[in-house]
């Protein structure tokens, strides 16, 4: 996705945006400035050139809940970021048995400032493999939204339906396909929130791991420490 390769690779990032308002994604909307920059020029059929600005960008990818005291950061997917879930051997559960969707872009606030990230609406719940130090308890961060808003085009008009969930959250936790555990988090019911919680030490028996959290839940991110 393109936010999150910009977000996550710097290098390549350029100087201008060249855009067209009218094909911009829903969820930017009023927010033009922030994610593109300032319009320096107005051209045939509105598009606009844009002075990229990358604030919005780096707030998203460096500011994440303070790491656990004695612990460090020993892994992280970015959920939407091709090269994180590539990495991880990502992947969405889903209880229907569903075709796994796109990451979608989410324009909101975490801890009280404007954040632009990718995001997964994961029914059933999602895996990754992580290399966890067996025997070890580790910290999971997980950057969590609270409900996502489907529109489609059917006959007659636009037809709305919302996905929300349970809070607190539950989900079980899976490791190698043991069960270990189920953990309740809660979340903020407006904006992002970086929610965390604990994968028992005796559940990591070896490394990489392959780890699952089940239940339904949106999810932008994870980091785990240890």
């Amino acid at each position: 996705m393109l936010s999150g390769w910009l977000k996550n690779e710097p290098e390549n990032r350029f100087d201008y945006w060249f855009i067209k308002p009218d094909l911009i994604a829903e969820p930017i909307g009023d927010h033009r400035a922030e994610c593109y920059g300032e319009n320096v020029l107005t051209g045939p059929n509105g598009m606009e050139v844009r002075a990229a600005d990358w604030t919005i960008y780096d707030w998203s990818a460096s500011h994440k809940a303070a790491a656990p005291a004695g612990q460090r950061q020993v892994c992280k997917v970015d959920v939407g970021y091709e090269a994180d879930e590539f990495a991880s051997g990502y992947e969405m559960i889903d209880r229907y048995g569903r075709r796994p969707t796109d990451a979608y872009m989410i324009i909101d606030k975490l801890d009280g400032k404007l954040t632009m990230d990718a995001a997964r609406l994961l029914v059933g719940g999602d895996a990754m493999t992580l290399a966890l130090e067996p025997g070890k308890d580790a910290t999971v961060i997980m950057r969590a939204y609270p409900r996502k808003v489907q529109r489609r085009t059917e006959d007659g008009g636009v037809v709305s339906s919302t996905y929300a969930f349970a809070n607190p959250l539950k989900m079980k936790v899976m490791v190698d396909d043991v069960d270990a555990g189920i953990v309740s988090v809660a979340y903020a019911t407006n904006g992002f929130s970086d929610v965390s919680f604990t994968i028992p030490g005796a559940a990591i028996g070896k490394t990489p791991c392959r780890v699952a959290f089940l239940g339904d839940h949106i999810a932008a991110g994870y980091w785990f420490y240890q």
